[in-house]
């Protein structure tokens, strides 16, 4: 019976709308389509590691290594890698002479380097930064977070499975 409402429900809602019912019934899907008690959760991830352009600096490997952790995009530059210090979308002109806080918020979005980057993001991770943004802008950053902390926990320990190796660093689980 659980089974055939969860295949009704994912026929029927968008992933965050589905996520949003199914979390009032106490029960979590993660982004390995495992079904999880919400109390099983047990990563932290915060609204500061959501980047400009939609990207989850909670689950980039930098973040995620256990020396040297990489503060996010929004941090300070310590511990970045020389690509993350001279992201093109990080210092753009357009969202820092605006002061926005996300690429969706600016007049040229989906500006090229968006579109570069979601499709690069797309291609070898599976994850779209324009999807991203169209669901912070949709649903709002604290949602985004949470339906996130969700989409990216390990289905075997809870912890935080990496975009960029596809796996969990911590139990080796896909």
């Amino acid at each position: 019976m659980i089974f055939f409402t969860l295949s009704i429900a994912l026929y029927k809602y968008s992933y965050i709308e589905f996520l949003r019912i199914f979390l009032n019934n106490k029960y979590i899907k993660n982004g390995n389509n495992n079904y999880l008690p919400l109390h099983y959760i047990v990563l932290t991830m915060k609204s500061s590691l959501i980047a400009s352009c939609g990207m989850n600096c909670g689950i980039c490997r930098g973040h995620l290594r256990k020396k040297k952790k990489c503060p996010g995009c929004r941090g300070s530059n310590e511990n970045k890698s020389f690509s993350c210090v001279n992201c093109k979308l990080k210092i753009c002109n357009d969202l820092n002479m605006n002061n926005l806080k996300f690429c969706f918020q600016c007049d040229k979005f989906p500006c090229e380097g968006i579109k570069q980057m979601d499709k690069r993001y797309r291609t070898k991770y599976n994850m779209s930064t324009i999807e991203n943004l169209e669901n912070i802008k949709k649903f709002g950053l604290p949602e985004f977070v949470k339906n996130e902390k969700i989409r990216w926990a390990c289905s075997k320990c809870g912890e935080t499975i990496c975009v960029h190796i596809g796996y969990c660093d911590n139990c080796g689980k896909q």
